[in-house]
């Protein structure tokens, strides 16, 4: 069965007409190569998802008709949260692909005292277009949220959304079994806290949450971290001959 191509368009509605944005025109016309009458699936990144199909496409433009309102596959995924020292370059951008692909509901950049000075600053703008794409090819239809940085201490001062994991190879084990609801991952800089920076984090209500003995990169610690969350509770008596994950 062919794969129905996604668009995210911004200021959707849920019937009539809609001419498609230039980023989407550019990927349905350019490398689909879509025509009049192919069916398309747009979305708003706020939840809403519709079928539609080409009606007109030409000269770098295309405009669709909304047939009906899909059920979003993301409706009843629980908030994930990542606060994390942002990591350079292309890793950043690993993690905010994958990690919108795992679910991700919100990037929060923390200045930790060893965050380098020029990951100090992420492209949020450039973020949200990377996290756009990962909505168009995972499935999602509401983007993730791209929340300016903050110090660790302004952050800790709003309160945990749900239960809040300190990614801390020397606590216990991350268990995604009972936590369904909303859950906040905290993953420090590479170079390691400073003296004070792992008490606060636990006096605001962070529970020091392991993922092995290896020292793993930021993004890998918090994908790995979305990826054990996001593993479904086994019935008893069914984990399998390795027992429970």
């Amino acid at each position: 069965m062919t794969r129905v191509p996604r668009f995210y368009q911004p200021g959707l509605a849920p019937e009539g007409k809609v001419d498609l944005s230039r980023d989407a025109c550019r990927h349905a016309l350019k490398t689909l190569r879509l025509k009049e009458g192919d069916p398309v699936r747009l979305f708003d990144g706020e939840g809403l998802e519709v079928e539609a199909r080409i009606l007109a496409a030409g000269k770098g433009r295309a405009r669709a008709e909304v047939l009906r309102v899909l059920e979003a596959p993301d409706r009843f995924l629980p908030p994930r949260m990542l606060a994390f020292s942002p990591p350079r370059g292309e890793r950043l951008d690993l993690l905010v692909e994958k990690g919108t692909e795992l679910g991700a509901a919100l990037f929060q950049p923390i200045l930790w005292k060893r965050t380098p000075p020029r990951a100090r600053s992420p492209r949020l703008g450039r973020l949200e277009k990377i996290a756009a794409s990962a909505c168009e090819q995972c499935g999602r239809a509401r983007l993730p949220v791209f929340l300016p940085p903050l110090p660790l201490e302004s952050f800790l001062q709003t309160g945990i959304q749900g239960a809040g994991l300190l990614l801390d190879k020397e606590g216990p084990p991350l268990a995604g079994k009972g936590l369904s609801g909303a859950v906040t991952l905290l993953a420090g800089p590479e170079g390691g806290l400073e003296p004070g920076e792992k008490e606060a984090a636990l006096e605001a209500g962070f529970l020091p949450s392991s993922l092995g003995p290896l020292t793993l990169r930021i993004e890998t610690a918090l994908l790995a971290g979305l990826s054990r969350l996001a593993l479904p509770a086994v019935p008893p008596g069914r984990e399998g001959p390795g027992g429970p994950p």
